[in-house]
């Protein structure tokens, strides 16, 4: 997992004790699971994440299909957090579903984790 830009995240200056975040870039696993570091030292409690793409659309002769990706946040491993992510497909005709993004490279996204 890779750390985007300034190590320190945006809100240093607040004194955010319990409250961690920053910009990551990562790979899913088969799963559709993304994890980070989040740098507490005993538990992560809760964890939230949002991409940081420009949601844009590949399109075909007769088909289309959305790269927007969507971040459910699950049980933490400890000082892991972890996210389900999951790709809204678009297809041509206006019929869209959920699918877990299994194994795509290079997502990056934006968290915020709250643990001690």
């Amino acid at each position: 997992m890779a750390k985007l830009g300034d190590p320190r995240d945006a809100w240093h200056n607040f004194g955010f004790v319990y409250g961690r975040s920053g910009a990551s870039r990562g790979t899913t696993t088969s799963t559709g699971v993304i994890t980070v570091e989040t740098g507490f030292s005993r538990q992560v409690v809760f964890a939230e994440a949002y991409p940081e793409g420009n949601f844009s659309r590949v399109a075909a002769l007769t088909t289309a299909q959305s790269t927007t990706v969507f971040f459910q946040p699950i049980t933490p491993d400890g000082i892991t957090a972890r996210f389900r992510v999951k790709r809204w497909l678009q297809s041509g005709d206006n019929n869209g579903s959920f699918v877990l993004a299994a194994s795509i490279t290079g997502i990056t996204f934006r968290w915020m984790a709250f643990g001690y």
